[in-house]
């Protein structure tokens, strides 16, 4: 607080939902359940939802048995860095970053326009797709960094003229950082178990250290 990144620390879950008139979902991809259901019993009808997630599928499946899907637009802003904490905040973070929405068929326009426009705020460049498109380029990206698989995947094999543009585009609008960031973060939530497996392992490091 005392480097003014946070204006105001509140209890619980549910006093954010109370007086809040957008919940930003921040949490790892195994745990947007929780969230959701965390502040359920206190959103607004029109408190609108949106989340940070990496892939869109597993959180959405989370998010909607919580909270429905008329309010809630799911987002992938494409941006970050390899450190964490406070003393890594940028006010410029997404600055000119790609922010890409997965709002579902039942979603309110109202809520989508929104919920674009608040991303839009923070400087990044909005751009809009299925949650399936966005989960299966994120996949190709990952699997075609890896330079032995590319597009072997039959599914994608039929989708790849689609993908093949979008991901283009995408891929235009990535910095180096944000492209391996990208890359990281579906490689991470395709595989929670190894990862988390995988903080455990060097926190027992750590601390027998």
């Amino acid at each position: 607080m005392a480097r003014q990144g946070i204006a105001e620390i509140l209890g619980s879950p549910g006093e954010v939902a109370r007086v809040s008139d957008l919940v930003v979902l921040c949490v790892p991809v195994d745990r947007f359940s929780d969230a959701a259901k965390a502040i359920a019993p206190d959103l607004g009808e029109r408190t609108l939802v949106t989340d940070v997630g990496s892939v869109k599928g597993a959180v959405i499946d989370q998010v909607v048995l919580h909270i429905g899907k008329t309010r809630f637009v799911p987002a992938h802003p494409i941006a970050g860095r390899e450190t964490s904490g406070p003393e890594s905040g940028d006010a410029g973070l997404f600055q000119d970053a790609p922010c890409v929405l997965t709002p579902l068929p039942e979603a309110e326009a109202d809520a989508v326009d929104e919920v674009r426009a608040f991303w839009e705020s923070l400087g990044t460049r909005v751009r809009t797709l299925t949650p399936e498109q966005h989960d299966r380029i994120g996949r190709i990206l990952h699997d075609s960094n890896q330079r032995t698989k590319p597009y072997w995947d039959p599914v994608a094999a039929k989708m790849k003229d689609e993908v093949r543009t979008v991901t283009a585009q995408i891929r235009a609008e990535l910095t180096p950082d944000q492209s391996a960031k990208f890359d990281a973060e579906i490689k991470s939530a395709r595989n929670p178990k190894k990862t988390d497996d995988a903080r455990k392992e060097k926190k027992s490091g750590s601390t027998n250290a």
